[in-house]
């Protein structure tokens, strides 16, 4: 039942309701404790830690990721160690230490590669591969997210495609090809498209689609900049269409 609450909860907090999550989180918690239940606990941890960093509160998600993350270790429980050394890189990453963040999912990939451990490997590689993108190593990242999306798609994982893919607009973007950036968050804009219609209700959908927002910016943003350098190819209308 725990673990039942605690996967519950983190479907809503993919959604972006939180506030379902947390309700969902506590009930899993009480149990884990009742019930002695380490490896339980240590995973509602790391969800709570996930959902606080996508709340901005990244002093209390560090806490929760080295809570579970000790859990993890005492259990010698080294899949779910992976995931939390790659949380904690995101969360170095959300404080713009990007430099530690490279640190913790270097040794991420390393340890995903040694387990075989595919989804992971493709994870670490996306975040590693945005880490050096703002650390203006753009080569190094492009061929990370290369081998990432190439994995990705043999796992047929859309979360990881369309993520990778916006790394890799985000990159040219940077080196200023702003028309290879607008192709390749046209992709992903199909991609979480068609993640969307899976969703059942208009809530889902919308709670959904605020979550990826960003993505929808960055493409008007780019757009806006490609129509100042020249107005004569509706770029303007194609910014207004998204």
């Amino acid at each position: 039942i725990s673990e039942a609450l605690n996967q519950t909860g983190y479907v809503y907090l993919k959604l972006g309701d939180l506030n379902k999550a947390l309700d969902k989180f506590n009930e899993a918690i009480k149990i884990t404790k009742d019930q002695n239940d380490k490896w339980g606990l240590a995973g509602v941890y790391n969800n709570l830690g996930i959902m606080l960093q996508n709340a901005g509160r990244f002093e209390k998600a560090m806490e929760y990721y080295n809570n579970a993350l000790n859990i993890y270790e005492e259990l010698g429980d080294q899949v779910m160690e992976l995931i939390l050394l790659g949380n904690i890189g995101t969360l170095n990453f959300d404080l713009k230490d990007y430099a530690k963040a490279e640190e913790y999912h270097l040794k991420g990939l390393k340890i995903s590669r040694e387990l075989n451990e595919k989804n992971q490997e493709a994870t670490n590689l996306l975040n590693l591969a945005n880490n050096q993108v703002f650390l203006g190593k753009f080569d190094e990242a492009m061929s990370n997210y290369i081998t990432g999306l190439q994995i990705a798609q043999s796992l047929n994982s859309p979360d990881l495609i369309w993520k990778t893919t916006a790394g890799m607009a985000e990159t040219w973007e940077r080196k200023g090809n702003y028309e290879k950036a607008v192709e390749l968050n046209d992709t992903v804009l199909k991609i979480i498209e068609g993640m969307r219609n899976t969703l059942q209700s208009d809530e889902q959908k919308s709670s959904f689609m605020a979550s990826e927002r960003y993505v929808f910016e960055d493409v008007i943003n780019l757009l806006s900049m490609l129509h100042e350098k020249d107005g004569t190819k509706g770029y303007d209308k194609l910014a207004f269409r998204y």
